[in-house]
């Protein structure tokens, strides 16, 4: 989880983002702020992983109090000026955004941070054109996702786990992970089911990367799923084709 502050002089725009920041799972609100002074005092204290600053504010305007920080967090920059881009990109932003915002916009702005954070490499995608090659073991079979003007090869061994991400999904594989602007039911549409099966509303698994199964979660690696009573019978059928 991605800890972050919005700072906004405008009540609209901090609903907004906040409405934005809650419905994004891999964020978390720490704080959000109105005046810009009162903002730099908690940020003087308090550790966050990413600031989503607007710029033409009273008193201390955007770009001042990122100046004054000694070790300023990610910061995305969102605004209704566009002059300020140039201005904006020289503190290293991860993204400009301009008002009005959609959330389509703000979700791959805050996905570059998130990726680039948990995966050594990793790539974004626009409209998914995936589709599954058949043979008698995962090993050899694969899918393609459309990355900007080509397409993807993903080795379906190496693919841990999707997780839903608004209205995208990332693909989790063994070397990076992918987004794709795609629903979770399309997703699994193109898996194999005897190896891939969904556990929660928000993820997919791949049964031949799981480790532990409890009663109410399962883990990879390090991380742990919920697994959904909804889905608890699914998952039941699927082990007993994976049990010698």
């Amino acid at each position: 989880m991605l800890k972050t502050v919005i700072i906004d002089d405008e009540k609209l725009a901090i609903d907004l983002l906040t409405d934005y920041v809650n419905k994004t799972h891999f964020l978390s609100l720490s704080a959000s702020f109105k005046d810009a002074l009162d903002a730099l005092a908690y940020l003087s204290s308090n550790a966050i992983d990413l600031l989503l600053l607007d710029i033409n504010m009273p008193t201390l305007d955007g770009l001042e109090l990122l100046s004054s920080m000694s070790y300023p967090p990610k910061v995305i920059f969102i605004t209704a000026h566009s002059e300020y881009a140039l201005q904006g990109f020289k503190h290293n932003a991860v993204d400009y955004l301009l008002k009005p915002l959609k959330y389509s916009d703000f979700f791959k702005a805050t996905s570059k941070l998130m990726l680039s954070a948990s995966t050594p490499s990793s790539s974004q995608q626009e409209n998914t054109s995936a589709f599954t090659v058949q043979s008698s073991s995962l090993a050899h079979q694969f899918i393609f996702i459309k990355v900007d003007n080509h397409h993807q090869r993903i080795d379906l061994a190496n693919l841990k786990y999707i997780e839903a991400c608004g209205d995208y999904v990332v693909y989790h594989c063994v070397e990076g992970s992918y987004i794709v602007l795609q629903s979770m039911g399309n997703a699994l549409d193109g898996l194999p089911s005897e190896d891939f099966v969904r556990i929660h509303r928000s993820h997919i698994v791949n049964l031949l990367h799981v480790d532990v199964i409890h009663k109410d979660y399962l883990e990879i690696g390090t991380l742990e799923f919920s697994i959904s009573k909804s889905y608890q019978k699914c998952l039941k059928s699927r082990l007993q084709r994976h049990v010698p």
